[in-house]
C-alpha cells in the first residue's frame, strides 16, 4: 500500500503562504493578533519556560563541570562497560604447549593454536547463520568431503550474536571489554593443552570455563594439520555448546542426516527455531512426513513464524500437494510480504497447479524484491514462459540467468532445449556441451546431447553420448532406446534389437521401445513379431500415434488394407498433421480401389509437406488410375525435380508406404 502523502496528514494552516514563501520554503512572519487560536499563546509560553529551564541546567553544568570530572568519567566508563560487556563472547586463551625435544619441534605456538580455533569457531558460526564465511571449515570425518549443495541462507534460525575472540594481552580497549564481560558474566573462556603422541602426531584438549571438555583427533604437528584439527575441535565445541548452530552448519554443508541425528539427540521442545531447523534437516533427508510434524510443533509454539510456514509449504510441495502448499505460502506472505523465497516458491507451486500466469506474477515479485536472488528466479520464469509457448521470452530469461550465473548447468540445459525447439541445433549442442563441461556426470545431459547429434546426422557422436549416459545410469531405458534408434539408422539391426530388448527389460511397458523393436523386426522381415510389438505398444498407450502408423504399414504389407486404413485413421485422429499417416491411408485407399479418396489424402499430405517427392509421386499414380495423364505426368515430373531417384519408381504401379521410426527429442 502506498504511503499517504505527508501533506494529507497535516491540518490546513489558517494562513495561505505567499509566492515568496513557497519559493523560499519558510513561513511568513505573523502578527500575534488573530494569527493563532487562543490556546497557542499558552503553548508558546510553556515552551519558552522549558527552554529557560534547560538553559539554566546547561549553564550550571558548564560552571560546575570541573568539580564533577571524576563523577562524569566514572559514569562514562560504566556506560561504556555496560554497552561493551553485555555483548556475549567466547574467548580462546593461548594453549599450553608440551616441551620440545630435538626430534619434536613445533612450527607454531600456543597463541597460533588459539587463533586457528577462533577462526574455525567463527567460520562455523558464520556458516550456520547464513553469512559467507571467510574460509571453508567442514568438520567432517576422515576422508569425508563437503557436498556442494547448500540450503537457502534464510531457512535456518541461529543465534550468531556472540563474538569469538582470542584472549587480549596488555592494557588495551580489548582488555577493558574482556574485564567488563567477565564482571557481567557474559564471557565464556576456552583454554587447553596440546599433547604429543607417537610419530610426530599431536592432539588438542580444550576446556570451557562454564564446563565442557573436548578432544581433537590426532593430527600431524604441522600448520596444515593444525588447521584441520582446529576445525574438528570447533565442530565438537559447537555441537556441545550450541547444537542448533551446529545443526544449521550441517544442513548448509549438505549433511542433512548428521543434522537430523544431532537435533534428535539435543532437541529443545520449547524452541520454535530449533524445531523448525529439525524439520528442515528431515525434509532435506527426504523424510517430509516427519518434517511436517516438526513444523507443526514449531508453529504451535510460535503461530506467527513465517519461515516455518514457508518450510512447511516446501515440504507439502515436495509431497505433491501444491494446493496445500499454496495456502501455506500465502499465509507466510501475509506475515512477511517482502520475502522473495516465499514469492518464488509460491510461483513454483502455482506452476505445478497449472496457474502459469499466477506463477509468473510471483516470480516477477521475487525479482523486484531481491535482484541478487535473480538467477534461479529467471530460470523459473523461463520455465513458465516455456509452458505458455513463449519460446523467445523463455530464451531471454534463460540467457539472463546465465549472465548472472554462467556456471549453472541446469540453465545451459534449459537454454539448449529451447534452442532445439527453435531448430537451432548448433546452438543447442553448444549449450549441452557447456552443461557437460560444468557437470560431466549428468546422464540426462549426455542423453539429450546424443539426441541432438542424432538429429544432426552425427550418428557416431550420438552413439558416444548415449553410451556415456548408460555408463552413468545403466538402468536408463530411454538411453537404451535412443541407442537402438541410432543402430537402426546405421542398419545395425542386430545391435538395435539388442538395445530395444534391454530397454524393455528395464521398462516393460515402454510404448516407444515396443514400437521401435517392432520397426527393427519389420525391417528383418518378421512381420508377425513386429505386429505383436506394435500391439504391445498400444496396450501400454492406446493414443500413441506412431504405433498406430507402423501397425498400419505392417498390415498393409500383409495385404490387410482395410485393417491398415483403420490404423491410419486412428493415428490421424490422434495427430491430424501426421504426414506419413495421410500417405499410408492414401496408399491403402488406392490399393482398395478408391483413387478419389487416395487423391484427397495425398493432397492433404502435400499441404502439410509441399516438398515431399514421395507424395507427388503417389499422387501421380492415383491421377493416372483415373486416366488424368496430364496431371499425373506433372506430379511425376515434380517428384523427379524434388528427388531424381524417383525416375525408376515411375515403372511401379503401386506406391511404397514406409514405416516411421519413433521421434527422439530432448526431454522437457
Amino acid at each position: 500500500m502506498q504511503k499517504q502523502d505527508a501533506a494529507d496528514e497535516r491540518v490546513d494552516s489558517p494562513v495561505t503562504p505567499t509566492a515568496e514563501t513557497e519559493k523560499s520554503g519558510r513561513l511568513p512572519a505573523l502578527t500575534p493578533a488573530g494569527a493563532f487560536p487562543a490556546a497557542r499563546p499558552l503553548l508558546s509560553m510553556a515552551l519558552y519556560r522549558m527552554g529557560r529551564v534547560l538553559e539554566g541546567v546547561w549553564r550550571h553544568t558548564v560552571r560546575t563541570f570541573p568539580r564533577y570530572v571524576p563523577f562524569y568519567l566514572i559514569l562514562g566508563i560504566l556506560i561504556y562497560g555496560l554497552d561493551r560487556g553485555w555483548k556475549p563472547a567466547t574467548v580462546i586463551s593461548p594453549f599450553n604447549l608440551p616441551p620440545e625435544s630435538a626430534d619434536q619441534r613445533l612450527p607454531f605456538g600456543g597463541y597460533t593454536i588459539a587463533s586457528e580455533l577462533r577462526d574455525a569457531l567463527a567460520n562455523l558460526q558464520a556458516e550456520g547463520a547464513g553469512r559467507d564465511p571467510s574460509g571453508m571449515c567442514n568438520p567432517a570425518g576422515p576422508g569425508e568431503a563437503a557436498p556442494d549443495e547448500k540450503m537457502a541462507p534464510d531457512e535456518t534460525l541461529v543465534d550468531d550474536s556472540a563474538q569469538v575472540l582470542v584472549e587480549a594481552k596488555g592494557v588495551s580497549v580489548e582488555t577493558l571489554d574482556a574485564l567488563a564481560r567477565e564482571v557481567l558474566h557474559r564471557e565464556r573462556v576456552i583454554s587447553g593443552d596440546m599433547i604429543w603422541e607417537d610419530a610426530g602426531q599431536a592432539r588438542l584438549i580444550a576446556r570451557a570455563s562454564d564446563g565442557g571438555r573436548w578432544t581433537s583427533p590426532s593430527f600431524p604437528a604441522t600448520s596444515a594439520g593444525l588447521e584441520t584439527s582446529a576445525c574438528e575441535l570447533a565442530g565438537s565445541i559447537w555441537k556441545s555448546l550450541d547444537p542448533n548452530l551446529m545443526g544449521a552448519v550441517y544442513i548448509r554443508l549438505g549433511r542433512a542426516d548428521d543434522a537430523a541425528n544431532l537435533y534428535r539427540d539435543t532437541i529443545n521442545p520449547h524452541s520454535a527455531a530449533m524445531l523448525n531447523n529439525f524439520g528442515v534437516a528431515l525434509a532435506n533427508s527426504g523424510r517430509n512426513t516427519e518434517a511436517l510434524e516438526q513444523f507443526r510443533q514449531a508453529l504451535r509454539l510460535k503461530p506467527k513464524f513465517p519461515q516455518a510456514l514457508i518450510n512447511r509449504a516446501n515440504a507439502l510441495h515436495d509431497t505433491h500437494d501444491p494446493e496445500a502448499a499454496i495456502t501455506e505460502y500465502r499465509a507466510a506472505l501475509r506475515l512477511d510480504p517482502d520475502n522473495p523465497d516465499a514469492h518464488n516458491n509460491l510461483g513454483n507451486s502455482l506452476a505445478d497447479n497449472h496457474d502459469l500466469d499466477g506463477a509468473m506474477g510471483e516470480y516477477r515479485k521475487a525479482l523486484r524484491l531481491h535482484p541478487g536472488y535473480a538467477a534461479a528466479v529467471h530460470e523459473n520464469l523461463g520455465n513458465a514462459l516455456l509452458g505458455k509457448r513463449d519460446l523467445d521470452g523463455a530464451i531471454t530469461e534463460y540467457r539472463e540467468a546465465l549472465r548472472l550465473r554462467p556456471d549453472s548447468p541446469e540453465a545451459h540445459q534449459n537454454l539448449g532445449r529451447l534452442l532445439f525447439y527453435k531448430r537451432d541445433l548448433d546452438g543447442a549442442i553448444a549449450e549441452y556441451r557447456e552443461a557437460l563441461r560444468l557437470r560431466p556426470d549428468s546422464a540426462e545431459a549426455h542423453d539429450n546431447l546424443g539426441k541432438l547429434l542424432f538429429a544432426k546426422q552425427d550418428l557416431d557422436g550420438a552413439v558416444a553420448e548415449f553410451r556415456a549416459a548408460l555408463r552413468l545410469k545403466p538402468d536408463s531405458a530411454e538411453a537404451s532406446t535412443h541407442l537402438g534408434s541410432v543402430f537402426f539408422r546405421q542398419n545395425n539391426l542386430k545391435g538395435a534389437i539388442a538395445e530395444f530388448n534391454a530397454a524393455l527389460f528395464l521398462k516393460p511397458d515402454s510404448p516407444e521401445a515396443h514400437t521401435d523393436l517392432g520397426l527393427a523386426l519389420y525391417s528383418q522381415g518378421d512381420l508377425k513379431q513386429a505386429i505383436q510389438e506394435y500391439r504391445a505398444a498400444l496396450s501400454s498407450n492406446p493414443n500413441y500415434a506412431d504405433a498406430h502408423l507402423n501397425l498400419g504399414v505392417a498390415l498393409a504389407t500383409q495385404h490387410d488394407l482395410e485393417g491398415a486404413a483403420g490404423e491410419y485413421r486412428t493415428a490421424l485422429q490422434i495427430k491430424p498433421d501426421l504426414v506419413e499417416a495421410h500417405m499410408g491411408l492414401g496408399s491403402a485407399l488406392l490399393g482398395s480401389g478408391d483413387p478419389v479418396g487416395a487423391i484427397a489424402e495425398y493432397r492433404e499430405a502435400l499441404r502439410l509437406q509441399p516438398d515431399s517427392a514421395e507424395a507427388h509421386f503417389n499422387l501421380g499414380l492415383a491421377l493416372r488410375s483415373l486416366h488424368d495423364l496430364d496431371a499425373s505426368t506433372a506430379e511425376f515430373r515434380e517428384a523427379i525435380r524434388l528427388s531424381p531417384n524417383f525416375d525408376e519408381k515411375q515403372k511401379s504401379l503401386q506406391p511404397e508406404p514406409r514405416p516411421k521410426a519413433s521421434k527422439t527429442r530432448p526431454r522437457s
